[in-house]
């Protein structure tokens, strides 16, 4: 029940944020690769001070169960994001976020880098993404697909 607890604040916080002008809210299903593949969520808010430099934070669950015992990890990372325009159809993007990883009651540095895409219109579509992550001396690769909405 905390961990939905938890979501719900995240998505509200990040929604709200959405509602500023210049901003973008994206939340998505996203898997994190390693020994046992993990299955989860990511959702993100940026902040667009330019047409092509802003600002992005991203909070991300990933969880996988086996036997009774629980490997689930939680990522917090925020930094540049780098946009190549807001076309009408396809608008790429990539980014470099820095923050933490929380994994068997453990907190890591991380290190996330990366990009993708948005298909659609300039106020909603759908994001797709790949980034490395680095937390623990180890690199696993996320991959994401949701929908975006900006204003």
């Amino acid at each position: 029940m905390r961990k939905f607890g938890l979501v719900c604040c995240v998505v509200f916080i990040f929604g709200s944020l959405a509602v500023a002008q210049k901003t973008e809210f994206s939340g998505s299903y996203a898997h994190l690769t390693g020994p046992v593949g993990k299955d989860g969520f990511d959702v993100s808010a940026g902040y667009l001070a330019s047409r092509h430099l802003g600002l992005e934070a991203d909070v991300g669950g990933y969880y996988h169960s086996q036997n009774g015992i629980s490997d689930n990890v939680y990522t917090y990372t925020g930094g540049p994001k780098i946009t190549f325009g807001r076309r009408e159809v396809l608008t790429p993007f990539v980014h470099v976020l820095f923050g933490g990883a929380r994994e068997f009651s453990q907190n890591y540095f991380t290190v996330m880098g990366g990009g993708g895409v948005d298909v659609g219109t300039k106020k909603y579509g759908l994001r797709f993404k790949l980034d490395a992550v680095n937390f623990n001396n180890d690199t696993h690769a996320r991959v994401a697909a949701g929908l975006v909405l900006r204003r």
